[in-house]
């Protein structure tokens, strides 16, 4: 039996001409509609109206295919155990870059992990509400995080129900609906001259760093190319080559979304770092610092941040106001921005950098590139910059033969060659 509709909902007709069904009703306008079924049996006419009913009270287009497609249980609201909301969600193709999906996977296991012990009995998606939505960014803030950190939370397992909810018929998504925290989001800053200089020396020191050369590498790279930690870490010998002296790679961030390939000049402080390392076996630059990397990628960024916090004094703040944390002024990213900032002020321009760093020129102009470039540069290395690309050839035997001379000939026969190379 056909279900009946509600009363004022509209009524199904019969053309007594063609024998077609129409579905006739009065909208918000007082104005009287029609509207052909596409049928003439009065039973497929009573199903197909209820399409028309739900599509004639919903908000916007893709309201009307979802209410459409449930009335013809082509959508079911259905359950999503927690424990394969992340399986699920990878099968939607997110766009989002490796680093981004990271921190979603994070964030949901999080609250898969709070709502296990404060709210056993929700075991599906489906079944997160508006209350259980707040009470978890309440205890997120209450973990004293920054608002930036609170916020990106709320909006990793909003985008994550908004990409699931029309398979899984959800028609509520209660993370845009909690509190959005405000606050001032600090931008890392560049490193001045005098850090910068403080902070090659501690690493050539080696400063205790685990795997010493691989890791004054690793800072180099970010530094002197203004490669992202994830890139740098990952970084092969087939991306560099010292014939030209550029280094090219497709930035891990932007991959599935570009595939732009950034190419970079090799300053000489990150030629000689790789010098050190070019007799290694593996396909990879920094083979030890990656498969720790893979394993604990804290550990390296840990690693990294006390000696940058050593030379820059900074360090996480709690705020006067209010017991959440502040984030540093100086962070590994500190590094990507240096290296753009004192390019830009080089005069290197913002299509010269969008290749080098595979970043957008807005992207560039808007987090980066926010000094006056007349202003005299501060830091050493962008005097590199301009300077001719010198090669260093470090597979050449009569180069290596001639620096080990070097090494040994006495002063007056140094100052002989010297003056005999002049000479040529």
């Amino acid at each position: 039996m056909a279900r009946r509709r509600a009363k004022g909902s509209g009524t199904v007709i019969k053309d007594t001409r063609t024998g077609v069904f129409y579905f006739r009703w009065i909208d918000d306008n007082g104005k009287k509609r029609k509207k052909s079924l596409r049928t003439k049996s009065r039973q497929e006419a009573e199903k197909n109206v209820l399409d028309f009913v739900r599509a004639i009270h919903a908000k916007d287009k893709k309201d009307v295919l979802f209410q459409a497609a449930k009335a013809r249980e082509i959508i079911k609201s259905r359950d999503l155990p927690l424990n394969e909301i992340w399986e699920r969600f990878l099968t939607t193709n997110p766009t989002a870059g490796a680093g981004t999906l990271k921190l979603y996977e994070r964030v949901l296991n999080e609250f898969i992990d709070w709502i296990n012990i404060e709210r056993p009995s929700i075991t599906s998606l489906t079944q997160v509400e508006l209350e259980t939505s707040i009470s978890f960014m309440e205890h997120v803030w209450e973990t004293g995080v920054s608002a930036s950190t609170y916020n990106d939370k709320r909006n990793a397992l909003g985008h994550i129900t908004k990409k699931l909810a029309n398979r899984f018929g959800i028609d509520h998504n209660s993370w845009p609906l909690t509190e959005r925290k405000r606050g001032v989001k600090q931008k890392r800053l560049p490193l001045l001259k005098g850090q910068v200089e403080n902070l090659l020396e501690a690493i050539d020191e080696n400063n205790n760093l685990p795997y010493p050369f691989e890791m004054a590498c690793l800072f180099k790279l970010c530094l002197f190319a203004g490669m992202r930690l994830g890139d740098a870490v990952k970084i092969r010998w087939e991306n560099i080559d010292f014939e030209t002296s550029f280094l090219s790679y497709t930035p891990e961030k932007t991959a599935r979304t570009s595939g732009v390939i950034a190419t970079v000049p090799i300053l000489l402080p990150l030629q000689e770092a790789l010098t050190k390392l070019v007799s290694g076996d593996s396909d990879q630059v920094l083979p030890q610092v990656c498969e720790h990397y893979n394993r604990n990628p804290d550990y390296i960024k840990e690693k990294l941040l006390i000696t940058l916090h050593n030379v820059t004094g900074d360090t996480k703040q709690e705020s006067q106001a209010q017991s959440q944390r502040q984030r540093s002024l100086y962070g590994v990213h500190s590094l990507r921005h240096t290296f753009v900032t004192e390019a830009a002020k080089a005069g290197i321009n913002s299509v010269q950098l969008s290749r080098m760093t595979g970043d957008r020129i807005s992207t560039l102009d808007k987090f980066y590139i926010n000094v006056d470039l007349k202003k005299k540069a501060v830091l050493g290395f962008n005097n590199i910059l301009l300077q001719e690309n010198r090669q260093i050839t470090t597979h050449n035997p009569q180069r290596e033969q001639l620096k080990q001379l070097a090494d040994t000939l006495p002063l007056e026969a140094i100052e002989k060659i010297i003056k005999l190379i002049k000479e040529i």
